[in-house]
């Protein structure tokens, strides 16, 4: 009550109608993108189940979620410290576009590594990790690996729209994700898993061209500083894996070679 008496400020309800109307215009994008996202999360598992059974479902399933490991991380991670960075710089196109730049290459040096040990080595890992009743996924886990990188992508952008007060074209984004996902699993998903990745993959790929091109669009980065990173990334990350390929390899010819002249 002391600090009440003695603070000069003094608190009071007021109405600002406009700013409600603004918030509840900006809230019920967010909501429907909401919305629409869980749809489509949902329809892609009941759709998958529909055509391949329980069996490969748990197996498309178990890929979807290695798969989606770095990528779902990633977006938790940006989304939290990037939404209100966004909007606190929303002004200053120049400042967005650094702090949009570091998100890209933060997800480049988180999934990109990842994609390329699953491409490399997924049949060893599978057999190692989870046993050879596993070995059927394969397949549709490098598939949605490449998928769910694509999609990550995409993901590090939507703080940037949400920032910036453009909720509606992340909406637009996940509405015409469904609708161009739907019909490709419909056709895709009765020929197998790794089909059913594929569809997903043609989708991923189509959300990702439009919304990093609209997003460099917008910002506008010298080609230099995108492609530098890229190359590095790529180029280290195939390096060290194949690396490790053939150092797996020579280890295990050693050890057929030491049980073939144990036998004699």
């Amino acid at each position: 009550l002391i600090q009440y008496w003695l603070s000069p400020h003094r608190p009071k309800f007021s109405f600002y109608f406009r700013r409600l109307h603004d918030l509840a215009a900006y809230g019920a994008w967010a909501m429907g993108q909401g919305i629409v996202s869980h749809a489509n999360s949902i329809l892609e598992t009941a759709i998958v189940g529909r055509f391949l059974g329980p069996s490969d479902l748990g197996l498309y399933s178990r890929a979807n979620s290695i798969a989606s490991l770095p990528s779902s991380a990633l977006f938790s991670v940006i989304y939290k410290v990037g939404f209100p960075a966004y909007s606190w710089v929303q002004d200053s196109r120049e400042r967005i576009a650094t702090g949009f730049l570091r998100s890209f290459d933060g997800a480049l040096l988180s999934m990109v590594p990842f994609l390329i040990l699953i491409l490399f080595a997924a049949q060893d890992l599978v057999q190692i990790l989870l046993g050879a009743k596993w070995l059927g996924m394969v397949g549709a886990m490098k598939i949605l690996a490449l998928a769910l990188t694509l999609e990550g992508f995409s993901n590090i952008t939507y703080p940037l729209l949400e920032g910036i007060g453009r909720p509606d074209i992340r909406f637009k984004l996940a509405s015409f994700q469904l609708l161009v996902a739907l019909p490709l699993l419909f056709w895709l998903s009765r020929y197998g898993i790794s089909s059913a990745a594929l569809a997903m993959l043609l989708t991923s790929a189509l959300i990702f061209f439009i919304s990093v091109s609209w997003t460099f669009y917008y910002l506008r980065p010298g080609f230099s500083r995108i492609s530098a990173p890229i190359f590095s990334v790529m180029g280290a990350s195939a390096f060290a894996i194949l690396l490790a390929v053939h150092f797996y390899s020579a280890l295990s010819g050693a050890g057929a070679l030491f049980f073939i002249l144990r036998e004699k």
